[in-house]
């Protein structure tokens, strides 16, 4: 649970909120959380679901944001609310097919706005990024620090609140752009980024090494999917023309985070070194106090309990047998 909890009241007219990207690691957790509150929910996804959820307050649709569809679904269905999740978040893949994060990051976004100033949706909660300060030069990272992304994927997120700020100053839209920190918790896919703490603790569960990148010390500020949850919750709700970090506020460095990792596992690990990938960074750490003013949210899961957390998920859900039958 989380600070702003109390805040949060369940809605008792079944209001209508469209999630994004629902079927991803973080879209799964608001989707439960906002169910949690009362809502009803439009969960979009262009990746089809294999169980839909069962929960007759949500209502799943196979969707590209980008596409003529989704403008219809969202002028039809009118909801209350979007929250807009649904981007490609791996900087190898944006640095390979830098025309498929324009596309799904940018063109997207651009898609989702103007189907909400064409309907009577009011409220744009933007997934953004710490990746927009690029290599910042104070920590923690405040809100009013230089916009200067140093990776495609930083590019692209700042592109995509431009765009959520110019349709609130132009057609009046409500916003809340947050930049998330490093989130991790229970169902994050297993790969290098952003996923490292579910990629180690599988490693770890496999009796394999674990990689690691140790040139520069390098560090990262991780917040607990839950919590990061109800701050997106929080934020549908109240609030507007925010743009809030959403994190710990905690540095850690990812040399700490192997030990911890092992320690929670109870295993050791040999770790193997390698190069930083093109527009990594080396320092992360978001100051979250503005979240705290504006909604009364601030993480309250410690990243000890987080990854022990994370670890009983992975060792209790069947996890092995995915890992071996995943594709790519």
């Amino acid at each position: 649970m989380c600070g702003a909890e109390p805040m949060l009241r369940r809605s008792t007219n079944s209001r209508l909120v469209m999630v994004t990207g629902s079927d991803g690691f973080i879209g799964r957790h608001v989707t439960q959380t906002l169910v949690r509150l009362g809502w009803l929910v439009c969960a979009v996804d262009r990746r089809a679901v294999v169980a839909p959820p069962s929960d007759s307050r949500i209502i799943h649709h196979t969707l590209d944001v980008a596409s003529k569809d989704f403008t219809r679904l969202l002028r039809s269905t009118r909801p209350e609310a979007v929250i807009h999740l649904a981007a490609q978040s791996s900087l190898d893949a944006l640095e390979r097919q830098p025309e498929q994060g324009i596309r799904d990051n940018i063109i997207a976004t651009a898609n989702l706005v103007e189907a909400c100033i064409g309907s009577s949706t009011r409220k744009i909660v933007f997934a953004s990024s710490a990746a927009v300060y690029g290599a910042a030069k104070t920590f923690p990272v405040r809100e009013d620090a230089t916009v200067r992304p140093i990776s495609a994927y930083g590019w692209s997120k700042a592109a995509g609140e431009q765009l959520v700020m110019r349709a609130g100053a132009q057609h009046g839209l409500e916003y809340a752009i947050l930049r998330l920190s490093n989130v991790y918790g229970p169902g994050q896919e297993a790969k290098p980024e952003p996923g490292v703490i579910a990629l180690w603790l599988g490693a770890l569960l496999e009796g394999e090494r674990l990689r690691i990148r140790t040139e520069g010390n390098p560090t990262r500020d991780f917040v607990f999917v839950g919590d990061v949850a109800e701050a997106i919750a929080a934020a549908t709700i109240q609030g507007t023309a925010e743009v809030l970090n959403v994190s710990s506020g905690q540095e850690t460095s990812l040399i700490d985070l192997l030990h911890l990792a092992c320690q929670v596992a109870g295993e050791k690990s040999q770790p193997t070194v390698y190069a930083a990938p093109p527009g990594d960074i080396e320092r992360s750490a978001l100051n979250p106090t503005r979240a705290l003013h504006a909604l009364g949210w601030k993480a309250l899961t410690p990243l000890e309990l987080g990854l022990k957390r994370t670890w009983s998920y992975l060792s209790t859900s069947g996890w092995r047998q995915r890992a071996a039958t995943a594709g790519g």
